[in-house]
């Protein structure tokens, strides 16, 4: 669904193939954020994103918060690998950034920030992947603001 959206934005944009796979990156990077930061809702619920290849591939049965912590080390591989995903695909969507306005551009870049520090917070302590409502304090959102609005 994300990929399907960035390629309708590419349209509206008139963007060319190589800005399509640009945006399909960002549209990426974007379900992994979801992906993590709902990660215990939507396993309380019943619903499972990540395939079970890839939970064995860390040793994991499940990404329940009882099985994170019977299995600490291979939950933080699994949490690394899946942030090391989600940068890497943000490096890949940088390349779409200049085709848009300004204005979406700083709010998108403005997001992307945020959703940056949240990760590497994830990648400091995976088990916060359990926890509700983390977002940087005032003052670092003040920092990523002002960055942007003299660094663009």
């Amino acid at each position: 669904a994300y990929e399907f959206v960035a390629l309708i934005s590419s349209r509206i944009l008139g963007l060319k193939n190589v800005e399509d796979s640009s945006l399909a990156s960002q549209a990426k990077a974007s379900l992994y954020f979801n992906l993590l930061t709902n990660l215990e809702n939507d396993t309380k619920n019943g619903r499972k994103y990540f395939p079970m290849s890839e939970l064995r591939r860390f040793g994991l049965p499940d990404l329940s918060y009882k099985s994170a912590v019977k299995r600490p080390g291979a939950f933080r591989e699994f949490i690394e690998a899946q942030v090391n995903n989600y940068f890497n695909l943000q490096k890949q969507a940088r390349i779409s950034y200049k085709f848009l306005p300004y204005a979406a551009r700083l709010k998108l870049k403005m997001t992307i920030d945020t959703n940056n520090w949240l990760m590497r917070q994830f990648q400091k302590n995976p088990f916060l992947v359990f926890e509700q409502k983390i977002a940087p304090n005032r003052l670092v959102i003040a920092r990523f603001w002002l960055t942007r609005l003299v660094g663009g």
